[in-house]
C-alpha cells in the first residue's frame, strides 16, 4: 500500500539518510542554541544538548548520547569548547565513528569528524557558531550555514537536503531573569 503522496514506505526509509547539524550562540543576548535534521527518528533526543550559560554540544553519525551532557559538564567546569572536545574525543569508545561539536558561553567552537564517518562529510566553524554534516549531498552545507548564521539573526537554510522532509529538532537554552 502507498501513502497519499504515491511514494511507498520503501522509497522514503531507503532513500533519505543524511544528518546536518549547528550550534550558535547569539552575540547580542548570549543565548545558545543547537538545531539538527537527519533522517533518523527521535533526533532531537540524542543529538543536541545545551544549558544556558554553558554551551551546546552535538553528537552525530553513531551517536553517543552521553558525550553531549559530558561535554556540557566540561564547560561548566570551565574548560573550552576545544578542551571539552579534546576531552571527549579522548573518553570515548569508536571516536573514528564519531561526528561532534561544542560551542562554550563565550563562543568559542570546536568539532570533530571521525575516520569513519560515512558519505560526504564536512565541517564549519563562524564567529559564534559550527556545523557539521554527513551523508549530504555537497560538503558545502556546513559552510553555507555558518555564513547565513553571520549574514543574519535568523538563519534561513534552503536546498541544504538532496531528499524529501527530515525529522528535526531546535533546542535554545536561556536563562529565566
Amino acid at each position: 500500500m502507498k501513502p497519499a503522496c504515491g511514494r511507498s514506505a520503501r522509497h522514503f526509509t531507503s532513500s533519505i539518510v543524511m544528518t546536518f547539524s549547528f550550534v550558535g550562540r547569539c552575540a547580542r543576548t548570549g543565548r545558545l542554541g543547537a538545531a539538527v535534521t537527519t533522517s533518523s527518528i527521535a533526533v532531537g533526543s540524542r543529538c543536541q544538548h545545551a544549558r544556558a550559560g554553558v554551551g551546546a554540544a552535538l553528537t552525530q553519525h553513531r551517536t553517543d548520547p552521553r558525550l553531549g551532557p559530558l561535554a556540557l559538564d566540561l564547560l561548566a567546569r570551565g574548560f573550552t569548547a576545544d578542551e571539552a572536545m579534546k576531552a571527549i574525543v579522548a573518553a570515548t569508545p569508536y571516536r573514528n565513528w564519531r561526528q561532534l561539536a561544542v560551542i562554550d558561553a563565550a563562543g568559542r567552537t570546536a568539532v570533530y569528524s571521525g575516520a569513519h564517518v560515512r558519505g560526504e562529510r564536512a565541517e564549519a566553524q563562524g564567529r559564534g557558531c559550527a556545523a557539521i554534516a554527513n551523508i549530504v549531498r555537497s560538503e558545502t552545507i556546513p559552510r553555507t550555514m555558518v555564513e547565513r548564521f553571520e549574514r543574519s539573526r535568523i538563519a534561513r537554510w534552503r536546498n541544504a537536503s538532496s531528499k524529501h522532509l527530515q525529522p528535526a529538532k531546535l533546542l535554545v537554552a536561556n536563562e529565566c531573569r
